[in-house]
């Protein structure tokens, strides 16, 4: 198949950019031809509230990243609708996790659909926000109306689909957040400790003219202050919850594609 993921990619930091890049990978992997539409302009300053919105790392090598949104432009969401409409790709994923996306999303999706074949999909981080602003509900329901079928990643936002009347009868699928795969090998429980125990050393270390702390006392400090992790005489392979990026039994991300 032909798959545009429009979305958060590099030079974007972040979860979403991070799963969008390793669901390309899958897609690709799977022999389809995958292309990421990302963002120009993702937030404007003001909505950020990070120091930046840019990763260090340098740019994917075998990932084709198409750097041509604009959020905040209405003209720019034509261009590329229609852009995205003459491609005629089989499926446009998007992620959707914030309203404020919704009538970029929307009428992208709108534009895109009008070729007879592309189908939307729309991947659910969050469908209504934890915290409520003006224009929430209509954003969304803009973006809904031009969306085919969902991913849900919790049951809540699952049951948040028929919230939407123009989602009755889209079918819908819930499908948990994946660990990651992508962020080394397993590492056992004691390794994490050391990990841990080593980073603090070294940020107190740096963040004080004369460090009093020993390597045992900061040990002893990091156990007391983690009884999640400091369970005497454990010793099994870690999981992502644990604070370690690792995963006890790295579950590839599928492709979520939906029967529609």
């Amino acid at each position: 198949m032909k798959i545009i993921i429009l979305g958060t990619a590099w030079p974007y930091r972040g979860g979403l950019a991070v799963y969008n890049e390793r669901l390309a990978h899958q897609f690709q992997a799977e022999g389809h031809e995958v292309e990421i539409f990302t963002f120009t302009l993702q937030y404007p300053g003001f909505l950020f509230p990070g120091k930046t919105q840019y990763s260090e790392e340098p740019a994917p090598s075998d990932l084709r990243i198409t750097r041509c949104v604009n959020s905040c432009n209405p003209f720019n969401w034509i261009s590329v609708g229609r852009r995205i409409c003459r491609m005629a790709p089989d499926l446009l994923i998007i992620k959707f996790w914030l309203p404020f996306m919704g009538p970029c999303f929307g009428t992208i999706a709108a534009l895109a659909r009008r070729n007879g074949r592309t189908r939307v999909v729309s991947i659910l981080d969050n469908l209504i926000p934890h915290e409520s602003r003006p224009g929430d509900r209509p954003f969304t329901w803009w973006f809904c109306r031009s969306v085919d079928g969902y991913v849900a990643m919790s049951k809540s936002v699952l049951d948040d689909v028929d919230k939407f009347k123009v989602n009755v009868g889209k079918p819908r699928v819930f499908s948990p957040h994946p660990l990651y795969d992508n962020f080394g090998q397993p590492v056992s429980r004691e390794e994490c400790y050391n990990m841990e125990a080593t980073w603090l050393l070294e940020h107190t270390a740096s963040s004080t003219a004369s460090c009093s702390c020993s390597s045992p006392s900061l040990w002893a400090l990091f156990r007391e202050c983690s009884p999640s992790l400091a369970t005497t005489g454990e010793r099994g392979r870690t999981t992502a919850s644990s604070g370690c990026f690792a995963t006890a039994s790295p579950v590839p991300l599928a492709s979520p594609l939906l029967p529609v």
